[in-house]
């Protein structure tokens, strides 16, 4: 069994899913945590796929550095690895293990934290590695449900997701 175990200054490793509250890009947004500390935080949203293009599919990683890529595939443990690509050579990983992200997603010093103390991200108790093996369109769903609360405790009203 997976609990994630954490402090509101340590978030690095973890799934955070967006509150009703967050707009735009991270409507419904589940983030993998890569990197944090005291300068701030640097993660990837999982389930945000751009429309294929032949072949080739990718994800909106953030709305950091559009024109970098990063592919994240499984890890020892619960873990992802992050490795940082051209959007060239995103092309050549199509077909590998993990996803090709466009972007990143970047917080300022203590950003994240307060944004997390807010309550505009919950602290998802699956496995980062579990959630990027979901299809990206239930990604969202899936995690909100392995929460263990009730749906009012999560949307704005009750029978609205």
């Amino acid at each position: 069994m997976y609990t994630p175990i954490f402090h509101i200054n340590q978030l690095d490793g973890l799934v955070l899913l967006a509150s009703v509250r967050l707009r735009g890009l991270f409507t419904k947004a589940v983030l993998y945590i890569h990197t944090h500390t005291e300068q701030g935080a640097t993660g990837i949203i999982l389930n945000h796929p751009y429309p294929p293009v032949g072949e080739i599919r990718s994800y909106i990683g953030g709305p950091c550095a559009k024109n970098t890529a990063v592919l994240l595939s499984p890890a020892a443990g619960h873990y992802l690895r992050w490795q940082d690509l051209s959007v060239e050579e995103a092309q050549d990983h199509q077909n590998t293990e993990g996803r090709v992200f466009k972007g990143h997603a970047r917080w300022q010093k203590q950003q994240l934290e307060e944004e997390v103390l807010a309550g505009d991200w919950l602290i998802s108790t699956m496995p980062p590695k579990q959630v990027l093996a979901l299809d990206s369109v239930r990604a969202y769903q899936e995690c909100v449900r392995a929460l263990n609360l009730p749906i009012d405790k999560i949307v704005e009203k009750v029978g609205r997701a």
